[in-house]
C-alpha cells in the first residue's frame, strides 16, 4: 500500500477475532513512511532490534523490502518459538543480522515443511534486491495453498 512500516513485530499485529477467518491488522505506524517508486531510499535506522533488516543497520539506504525481512523473522518465531538471530547485546545481535546466517535447528524444525522453510529463507535474504517481494510471497506455494483453503501450509507436514 506504499507504506514502509519499519517496526513490524508480533506486538504490532492484532487479530480481528479468534479462529479461522480472522484478519491480521497492523498497528503502530509511528515509524512508518509513505514510499513509492519516486521516493528516495530511506536512511533513518529504526525498528526493534531482533526484527531490523540488515540494510537498515548498514545505513546506506533501504526501502519497503525491510518489512519483508521483519515478516520473515516473525514467521520464523511463530513456527519454532524463538528468533533466528540472538545475542547477549545489540552490537553482537546486529552483526549476526548483517551476516544473515541462521539455522533451522533440530528438533524444533523437524516437523516444519520444506515449503515453509523455503519461504522463510527467501524472506531472510540479506540482499534486499534478491529478497522475495510481498507479491512473490503471496504466490509462494506455502501461502497460496493456505489462501485457497488447504490446511497444510500451517508449517507442519
Amino acid at each position: 500500500m506504499g507504506i514502509a512500516h519499519r517496526d513490524l513485530k508480533p506486538e504490532n499485529m492484532l487479530m480481528t477475532e479468534r479462529g479461522p477467518g480472522a484478519e491480521v491488522k497492523i498497528t503502530d505506524f509511528g515509524l512508518s513512511k509513505l514510499f513509492d517508486s519516486q521516493s528516495a531510499t530511506l536512511q533513518t535506522p529504526c525498528g526493534t532490534p531482533g526484527y531490523i533488516a540488515p540494510e537498515v543497520l548498514r545505513m546506506k539506504g533501504y526501502d519497503c523490502a525491510c518489512d519483508i525481512w521483519s515478516l520473515g523473522v516473525i514467521i520464523y518465531i511463530l513456527l519454532c518459538g524463538f528468533p533466528p538471530f540472538y545475542a547477549d547485546n545489540d552490537v553482537l545481535l546486529y552483526e549476526k543480522i548483517k551476516s544473515g546466517r541462521f539455522e533451522f535447528l533440530r528438533p524444533y524444525w523437524d516437523k516444519i515443511s520444506t515449503e515453509a522453510k523455503h519461504l522463510v529463507s527467501q524472506m531472510l535474504t540479506v540482499d534486499p534486491k534478491r529478497r522475495i517481494t510481498c507479491e512473490q510471497a503471496l504466490q509462494h506455494p506455502w501461502l497460496s495453498r493456505r489462501r485457497a483453503g488447504d490446511e497444510a501450509p500451517r508449517g507442519m507436514r
